[in-house]
């Protein structure tokens, strides 16, 4: 009997030094279902072992997995799939002994674990698996146009750019998207605080279309808190933030995004001919010059704003222009063009200007903008106001009147052709007495 009782205890020993795994997990069939947080000793045993594990997420959140193998011989292999067994991470095999610790972004849903010894399935060893959640952000999983996140264009709201990504292909860390739905056109004022040390914050505005609208896109060590003015036109857009960097900076602190949305100015989104804006004559209208534009592609257009006005003149008659300059310190680059976008005038100022001309009956419109040398740089939402009168004279268009505004402005009194072709429209009898001049 004591002899069959050593036999049995010997028997048993082998099995213990051989590892003899006590879950049968070795298959995805055969995976154990777990959740965060939690903590558990696997076993790799016998050598060549394999764990499969069942993941279950109900919360979208950064994850931590710790795999501990410390003082053992164990090459240990972490390899973290959704369920169809898509790649999400997997680590590089370790010398004996490393350790395994990974933040993965990961959202509701269910993933599958595997983990083996990859040291030519030789070691046998137990191991120790933590599984903690790190962050609960409420604007996780939003890595994608097709994810993102809908907020509205004043609202306040605190995101983390963190966790290791495989949702988004550019970089393979936390990338958050925000979905903006812009009901009349105005002025997106986006304030990120900066809250990750030495992070360097990427912001874009795309359009549906995925073509950028306005971008941010610091060099490197530029990291810091960022205010950005965006003109926007009725519309849906795609606000994306990421780190400008290789995400080595991310950490857990919370950076928190302010919208607000400035449509005070009925006159935006006429940032072009096509676009402008209609003033009655004799009437009074308050603009402002302010916002990122991306809607203006004329040759040596800034990036500014650029507002675009249009009035009809039945007949000849004097066209009086006041522009009245609420915006401190900023000079204002104002052109008056004919139908066909030709310069009739132009002045810089920072100032108010006045303006008379003699104008016959057709389509006009006024451009203005800031000057472009000194940048947009004093671009403001003070609204600004243009004052638009005309006074009918059936012989503003005749060769005299024409004559003194060029005696006027230090010419020889004499009209040229290109002169009369500023104003197509004017009566055919003039252009035969200039012709015969």
């Amino acid at each position: 009997m004591k002899k069959l009782l050593l036999t049995v205890y010997a028997l048993l020993l082998v099995l213990v030094t051989q590892g003899q795994d006590d879950v049968p997990n070795n298959t995805k069939d055969e995976a154990v279902v777990i959740s965060a947080p939690m903590i558990f000793t696997g076993s790799l045993s016998p050598a060549g072992d394999v764990d499969y594990y069942k993941l279950v997420i109900e919360t979208s959140a950064v994850y931590e997995f710790d795999v501990f193998v410390s003082g053992t011989n164990l090459d240990v292999v972490f390899y973290l799939t959704d369920y169809s067994e898509s790649k999400i991470y997997y680590s590089e095999s370790n010398t004996g002994g490393n350790d395994v610790n990974k933040d993965v972004l990961l959202c509701a849903g269910e993933y599958l674990i595997k983990v083996y010894e990859d040291n030519g399935e030789t070691f046998a060893d137990t191991y120790e698996f933590n599984l903690n959640v790190v962050t609960n952000d409420q604007c996780e999983c939003n890595n994608t146009q097709s994810d993102a996140f809908p907020i509205g264009t004043d609202t306040t709201l605190n995101f983390m750019l963190y966790g290791y990504n495989s949702y988004y292909g550019e970089i393979n860390y936390d990338v958050d998207y925000f979905l903006l739905n812009i009901t009349e056109g105005g002025v997106l004022t986006t304030e990120v605080v900066n809250n990750t040390p030495d992070s360097e914050i990427d912001f874009t505005i795309f359009d549906l279309d995925s073509n950028e609208v306005h971008g941010y896109h610091p060099p490197s060590g530029g990291g810091g808190d960022i205010t950005e003015f965006t003109l926007l036109c009725p519309g849906e857009y795609y606000l994306r933030i990421k780190d400008g960097g290789d995400g080595s900076e991310m950490s857990t602190e919370l950076n928190v995004l302010n919208l607000t949305f400035n449509s005070s100015d009925i006159y935006e989104c006429n940032n072009s001919q096509p676009t402008a804006s209609e003033i009655a004559l004799d009437s009074t209208i308050s603009f402002s010059i302010h916002g990122y534009n991306y809607l203006i592609e004329e040759p040596g257009a800034s990036s500014d704003d650029v507002d675009y006005f249009k009035t009809w003149f039945d007949s000849t008659g004097v066209l009086k222009l006041f522009f009245q300059n609420n915006t401190d310190e900023s000079p204002f680059f104002v052109q008056v063009l004919n139908e066909d976008g030709a310069e009739i005038w132009s002045t810089t100022s920072s100032g108010d200007i006045t303006y008379y001309a003699q104008v016959c009956a057709g389509m006009y419109f006024i451009r203005i903008q800031e000057d472009n040398n000194f940048g947009g740089l004093e671009n403001s939402p003070a609204l600004n106001n243009l004052t638009i009168s005309f006074i009918n004279d059936e012989f503003e268009c005749k060769l005299t009147h024409i004559a003194g505004e060029n005696m006027s402005n230090g010419g020889s009194g004499r009209v040229t052709l290109q002169e009369v072709e500023l104003c197509k429209k004017c009566a055919s009898e003039l252009i035969d007495q200039l012709k015969s001049l």
